[in-house]
């Protein structure tokens, strides 16, 4: 019986963006897997002691039920999520590694369509270039001021502003003529429903109630924010830049970051043509 072709649904956004909570969202679709930033794999595969925590809790994959039934499957095929370089420079090694490592979660998950949320730019133009699997992209776009001051919380102003803008640019540009699906962390925020009704079709699914219940669901996403571990309630929208920007700054923002943020805007409701 010949299986259904591999689907990826990229994640494609700056950081801070929401791109955690989507990737919940979508992979609680009963037809969907999300594994999270799939790039930081080499992080939880390892043997390092400070390795990262699978989002079910397990410390190491080789603790976690799910990544222990992936790692069986590529280890059929002489290989193991340790030595996989799904990072790898060389083309024909990442192509190689990333399909194996896809197709042995959608075997372990019994579906093909696969969520990285890995947000890089690189990733997802490499991921398109290999041609092993399906890609769609789905852009998730947030507001600069929201954006901005949630950045500000670690790097400087000007770095902030400079992400943002650069984000943009080259999400646009890499989109052009592929397969994507535009939607603001906003929107998604405020209107989870309707988002993921107008998201799912483009995944060729159709939305599931369930999806919105995330409450003691349990997931096996690598990397996010703390939201994966505490657990999704009540979703809101974070604005806290209502209260903690000053008038100056977000004028600054507003210059800025504005005609980049408007053209974006444009291009989301022409579909990101």
């Amino acid at each position: 019986m010949e299986r259904n072709p591999l689907r990826i649904v990229f994640i494609l956004c700056a950081s801070h963006s929401g791109g955690t909570l989507l990737s919940l969202l979508l992979g609680a679709h009963s037809q969907v897997c999300s594994v999270g930033a799939v790039h930081n794999l080499p992080k939880y595969a390892g043997s390092d002691s400070n390795r990262g925590r699978c989002t079910c809790g397990a410390h190491g994959l080789e603790n976690c039920a799910f990544w222990s039934v992936v790692n069986r499957e590529l280890e059929r095929q002489g290989r193991s999520v340790t030595d996989l370089d799904i990072n790898a420079k060389d083309p024909e090694r990442f192509r190689t590694d990333n399909e194996m490592l896809f197709s042995a979660v959608a075997r372990a998950s019994g579906t093909n369509v696969i969520v990285d949320s890995s947000k890089g730019m690189g990733r997802y133009a490499r991921l398109c270039e290999a041609g092993f699997a399906e890609v769609l992209a789905v852009y998730l776009l947030r507001s600069p001021y929201g954006r901005v001051n949630s950045v500000m919380r670690r790097k400087e102003l000007t770095e902030g502003l400079r992400s943002t803008v650069s984000t943009m640019r080259k999400a646009l540009r890499l989109t052009k003529g592929r397969p994507a699906v535009g939607l603001r962390y906003e929107e998604l925020a405020e209107r989870p429903r309707e988002s993921l009704q107008r998201v799912m079709p483009a995944l060729g699914l159709a939305f599931e109630e369930e999806q919105l219940d995330l409450e003691g669901r349990e997931f096996h996403n690598l990397g996010g924010n703390h939201m994966r571990f505490s657990g999704v309630g009540e979703i809101r929208v974070d604005r806290k830049w209502r209260r903690e920007m000053p008038w100056r700054r977000k004028l600054l923002v507003t210059l800025v970051t504005g005609p980049a943020y408007l053209w974006t805007l444009a291009r989301m409701r022409l579909g990101m043509k």
